[in-house]
């Protein structure tokens, strides 16, 4: 009974159409060895004692993929329905792509040439309604982790610069001081929020969250 293909690409499909072959180029480069040794032998009959047994081995010469396959993640990740996809995930999706050369996670880390960069670049400010510069990034990695942070400030994400300073008994949040409250919980400030409700927040939970960020 005659296995089904389970190709999935073109290039999967001539892929292993080559493996069958390997066997059979195998054999031509023996024999041709063979009769090598035996015209080296016509040459010099003292040395019928010596023997050949040849061991060529056949493979399939792998292209240098890695700077495809890179562009090819690049791709994958502005797909909208990547967008919460791990790298993983993305990796899995591009491999079908590449059937001869393995993907390994690290290709996220691999460091970038400047060409590169440039062309990847490209590839992310393409769909995007304002560009981003990826100045600062070496890595696809880096490079999702900006993308990721510019999407979320789309969606309506804010960001704060502002100075913290926390004292014995108050709390200085830019110009706004804000007295401390000691709670059995811990220390608490009160603010207004947009309703003009005011609500606790823990002063501990926010120092911890600032010394580790």
């Amino acid at each position: 009974m005659t296995e089904k293909n389970t190709f999935k690409t073109p290039a999967q499909k001539n892929y292993a159409l080559k493996k069958e072959k390997l066997d059979d180029l195998r054999k031509a480069a023996n024999k041709g060895s063979m009769e090598a040794v035996k015209a080296w032998k016509a040459l010099n009959p003292d040395c019928v004692d010596l023997a050949v047994k040849p061991l060529n081995f056949a493979y399939i010469k792998r292209k240098d993929s890695t700077t495809k396959a890179i562009i090819a993640v690049a791709n994958a990740m502005m797909r909208p329905s990547n967008e919460g996809k791990t790298q993983a995930g993305i990796l899995k999706e591009v491999q079908n792509q590449f059937p001869e050369t393995p993907l390994y996670d690290s290709l996220w880390q691999r460091q970038l040439s400047p060409g590169l960069l440039r062309r990847i670049e490209i590839i992310v400010n393409d769909p995007l309604p304002k560009p981003i510069s990826l100045k600062g990034c070496k890595t696809l990695s880096q490079i999702r982790k900006k993308l990721d942070t510019s999407r979320e400030i789309t969606k309506g994400a804010r960001s704060f610069k502002v100075k913290i300073t926390f004292t014995g008994k108050t709390v200085l949040i830019g110009k706004k001081i804000y007295n401390l409250e000691k709670r059995s919980s811990g220390y608490f400030i009160r603010v207004l929020d947009k309703k003009g409700k005011r609500r606790l927040v823990n002063m501990d939970g926010l120092a911890a969250a600032l010394l580790n960020a």
